[in-house]
């Protein structure tokens, strides 16, 4: 396990983590600062609780969004640690059992004790918390290092007294993008087709079958949010492509058009031979997302399917006359 120390604060480099970037901290503001009044999002060691909303938090039914809202729990890579007592951190500082050793202040001669610690010299009730930063999903050592060295930059250690809570840092854009993955779900393309007789077949052998997707809706979306920071992901339709194994496949642009009397589409399958057909509709859905209102550029493409059974009838006719 990797270790460096930083203004008494431990940073822990475990073998998991999320792509975190030093810059987020410079664009979110903590709850409660800055005249900014919302919710802290809520921490349970190193795992933040994030509310889900949007259009395709519940896949629903085949073709439908659904919608609605959940909570989803993902580790965050900061967080504040309860340290001292006022008395023990004064009485530390004094003595100079506390003073920054082994870490780069230290070595600089730079290190200062917390700003205002001798105002909680006779308290054995409170606790200073320092920051800690814990390498959660995996990101190269390098690169969070620096983030923990920025997040270490803009977070002093924090005086909390008995009862109180400690200040929530942030949640950075990459764990909100997490959550808001982890809760969408692409709605499965159940389809309608025609000809669609009653009874126990629906179509003719060698007739084109026109199919479509039952659900007209194109896009979707997700927001993840904890505290004043929000990540939206929207996924847009690309296409859809139904087949059938004695069928082939055929692209669609967007949904089908849904059939009527006299229309036309491309988005037909003929059928070779009589029996049950499987058909599968395979969606296909570009993302992207923004944080806080700002583009972040595009994430890896969804897909969801769904199959349905096709009867195929035959239609044979007997020649009796000729002429």
């Amino acid at each position: 396990m990797l270790r460096f120390a930083r203004s008494l604060a431990t940073v822990i480099g475990a073998a998991s983590g999320i792509v975190v970037m030093g810059a987020v901290l410079e664009s979110a503001a903590a709850c409660g600062g800055g005249g900014i009044s919302c919710e802290p999002p809520q921490v349970d060691g190193s795992t933040v609780t994030v509310t889900v909303t949007g259009s395709f938090v519940s896949g629903g039914s085949p073709g439908s969004p659904g919608g609605g809202t959940t909570t989803v729990h993902v580790p965050v890579p900061c967080v504040f640690y309860e340290g001292w007592t006022g008395k023990e951190y004064f009485e530390g500082v004094k003595e100079g059992s506390i003073s920054g050793a082994g870490s780069d202040e230290a070595d600089r001669g730079e290190w200062k004790p917390y700003a205002g610690y001798q105002q909680h010299k006779d308290d054995t009730e409170g606790h200073w918390y320092f920051a800690g930063c814990q390498n959660v999903n995996d990101l190269p050592w390098d690169d969070f290092e620096a983030f923990a060295e920025n997040f270490f930059d803009t977070h002093d250690g924090v005086y909390v007294e008995a009862g109180g809570a400690p200040p929530v840092p942030p949640v950075p854009p990459e764990v909100l993008l997490m959550a808001a993955q982890q809760a969408m779900t692409i709605p499965e393309p159940a389809f309608e087709f025609n000809p669609d007789a009653a009874g126990a077949f629906d179509t003719l052998v060698n007739l084109d079958t026109w199919f479509w997707l039952s659900d007209p809706a194109q896009s979707g979306s997700v927001t993840a949010t904890a505290g004043t920071n929000s990540v939206t992901v929207e996924a847009a339709l690309a296409d859809v492509v139904f087949s059938a194994p004695d069928a082939g496949a055929v692209p669609c642009a967007g949904t089908g058009v849904a059939w009527q009397p006299g229309g036309s589409s491309e988005c037909v399958l003929a059928f070779r031979r009589a029996g049950t057909a499987e058909v599968t509709a395979d969606t296909q859905w570009t993302v992207s997302w923004t944080f806080n209102g700002q583009p972040q550029g595009e994430v890896d493409p969804l897909s969801a399917r769904f199959t349905q059974s096709v009867g195929v009838a035959e239609s044979q006719s007997l020649v009796t006359a000729v002429g």
